[in-house]
Order: structure tokens, then C-alpha cells, then sequence
């Protein structure tokens, strides 16, 4: 089957709640597609909605650097792929990277007003948890 096919097969089965179907269907569209990046953005969304938010966020870069990445689809993986470092949390470089992918759609002219919104909200968010993980970073453990 076509590589387009099998994706649309795939996105058919997420929206079943198939993950577990659309696994090998990206899987089999990936090795025979011309666009890797969408095939890469459609499995982040599957990995993001099974919570494994650093899959997802792997696969959301993977999509980033495919120079064919159209700028729609650039924009809201950046957006997604900050929201997979925020949702894995640790440290003060995860929502540094957190605040870079987000400031990345804001500065995306394909960033439609809602998406933005979004953006701007957890941007927020983000620089407050950055802020606190780098305070907890500079204190020192207490051995008490």
C-alpha cells in the first residue's frame, strides 16, 4: 500500500483508541514514505496520547528536521514538543528546552491565534518551572 494510505489507516486507528493497530501501520509507512516528517508527527501524537512524552518528544524533533517540514505543521511541533518536555518535567534544561520549542510557534508565522494562545499561556508556565527547578538546582542538598 502506498506510504499515504497506511498513514491515513494509522490516524484512522488512533482516533478508534487502536494504538496498538496504528503501531505498524506508521511503522510500515515510515519506511516507505517521501515525507518522514509526517509520519514522524502522526507517531509523536500516538506516543503523547499513551504518555510517553519523550518518545513523543523524540519523534516531534525527528519531524522538525525533515527540511521538507511544511511551516504549519513546524509550528504546532514545536508547540507539542514543548508540551512533551513539559509534561516529562526534571530539570531546569528540560523547561529551557521547554521555553525555546514554545517561543519557536510563537515566532512561527504559521501559528494560527488559538495555537499562539496556547503558546503563550504555557510559556508562562514554563518559565516559572524553569525558574523554580535552576532555584532548586543552586541550593544545596540537605543531608538532614
Amino acid at each position: 500500500q502506498p506510504p499515504e494510505e497506511l498513514v491515513r489507516r494509522a490516524n484512522a486507528a488512533v482516533l478508534a483508541k487502536d494504538a496498538a493497530a496504528a503501531d505498524p501501520l506508521y511503522a510500515a509507512a515510515a519506511e516507505r514514505t517521501a515525507d518522514p516528517g509526517l509520519v514522524a508527527y502522526n507517531t509523536a501524537a500516538v506516543r503523547f496520547g499513551q504518555g510517553r512524552f519523550f518518545d513523543a518528544e523524540v519523534l516531534y524533533a525527528r519531524a522538525l528536521d525533515d527540511r521538507a517540514c511544511p511551516p504549519g505543521r513546524a509550528a504546532r511541533a514545536w508547540f507539542n514538543r514543548g508540551v512533551c518536555l513539559l509534561k516529562r518535567g526534571g530539570d531546569a534544561a528540560v523547561y529551557r528546552s521547554a521555553v525555546a520549542c514554545l517561543d519557536r510557534c510563537l515566532d512561527s508565522p504559521a501559528a494560527d491565534d488559538p495555537l499562539k494562545a496556547d503558546a503563550r499561556r504555557l510559556l508562562e508556565v514554563a518559565k516559572l518551572l524553569w525558574a523554580d527547578a535552576a532555584k532548586r538546582a543552586a541550593r544545596p542538598e540537605n543531608p538532614n
